[in-house]
């Protein structure tokens, strides 16, 4: 129902494949019942990460956007618009965190649960880090020393393993922690899982607490694609701190508070 005005398009690859170099796009807008077309007739490519930037021949008024890329008579296909802002929309949140890694995703959870507006920005398609990445047996040391959102995984693990459903590979009978994780064979907490549990986990997470989680944004570090003020903190004086940033798709982040959750 919303209008925009159209005067570039960011457009991203969808089940096409990674390599798009398309002789000629063809752009549609519909306003009004109304079907309007331009030809582009620049070859394109997408980058690496399936997006493309086209520069409309002239500014248009659209509420939908269709690209049809001809790639001659072996094979054709179509691809719908991901924005078509004439600027790339920004999003504003009151915590932005980058790095959906676990420490990324307990501070997304703390965020929420504090009344905060929150979204959560991870570069690969993945959250979860090395803990769904396959680090499946955890370095624990003194478990009595943890607590917080990390225990409620391991009990969530626990709970997860309750499920006969969810042993595939073994028998649960058969399971017998070693390591550092001997002695937890019962317990309310469970230490060692695959890295598909940790993930079913993690998701579900996301989906409970209504967290939005953003994929495939790397952030743009060439100059001025982070912006910092000045301001004034109680007993420090005059701090730097992050006001904004921008991504390699162009895509702009906003916020209170930023948290740095990378490796």
């Amino acid at each position: 129902k919303k209008s925009y005005d159209v005067t570039r398009l960011l457009i991203r690859r969808g089940k096409l494949g990674a390599k798009l170099d398309p002789k000629s796009v063809a752009w549609s807008f519909s306003e009004d019942g109304k079907t309007f077309s331009e030809p582009v007739t620049s070859a394109f490519a997408c980058d690496a990460r399936g997006f493309m930037l086209i520069d409309v021949p002239k500014p248009a008024r659209a509420r939908y956007v269709r690209f049809a890329f001809d790639f001659g008579k072996k094979r054709r296909g179509m691809l719908e618009e991901i924005w078509i802002f004439g600027k790339i929309p920004e999003t504003e949140r009151d915590v932005v965190v980058y790095g959906g890694s676990s420490a990324g995703i307990a501070a997304a959870i703390e965020a929420k649960r504090s009344g905060k507006s929150v979204v959560l920005i991870e570069p690969s398609n993945r959250i979860g880090g090395l803990t769904t990445g396959g680090l499946g047996q955890t370095d624990i040391g003194n478990k009595a020393a943890f607590g917080g959102i990390a225990l409620e995984f391991y009990r969530a693990v626990a709970d997860w393993y309750r499920d006969p459903a969810h042993w595939t590979r073994q028998k649960r009978e058969d399971y017998l922690p070693d390591g550092q994780c001997a002695g937890t064979k019962g317990a309310d907490s469970m230490w060692t899982f695959e890295p598909s549990a940790a993930l079913a986990i993690l998701n579900g997470w996301m989906k409970r607490d209504g967290i939005e989680v953003v994929y495939g944004e790397r952030l743009d570090r060439s100059a001025g694609k982070v912006k910092v003020e000045e301001v004034e903190v109680e007993g420090l004086g005059r701090r730097r701190r992050i006001r904004s940033f921008v991504t390699e798709s162009g895509r702009g982040f906003r916020g209170k508070g930023f948290v740095d959750a990378t490796y």
